[in-house]
């Protein structure tokens, strides 16, 4: 579905959730994103995502590894 260019910055917020999405997410609050955020930070790393509207949206994230566990 993609996510408008002005709501992109209420995402890793907490309890910031799309208003244009609240007929297809029913059931959120808001929470997974700045969850997933802040774990991702513990790690430092960064989350982030690319979206077009009315195409879909695709997210990601990098996390910095201990160099035992990456061998």
């Amino acid at each position: 579905m993609g996510i408008k260019r002005k709501d992109k910055s209420s995402l890793f917020k907490l309890f910031g959730f799309v208003k244009s999405t609240e007929a297809v997410n029913t059931r959120g609050i808001g929470l997974g994103l700045a969850i997933s955020k802040k774990i991702v930070e513990q790690f430092e790393g960064e989350i982030g995502f690319k979206s077009k509207w009315g195409k879909g949206s695709i997210f990601g994230f990098r996390v910095k590894l201990d160099e035992e566990i990456s061998q």
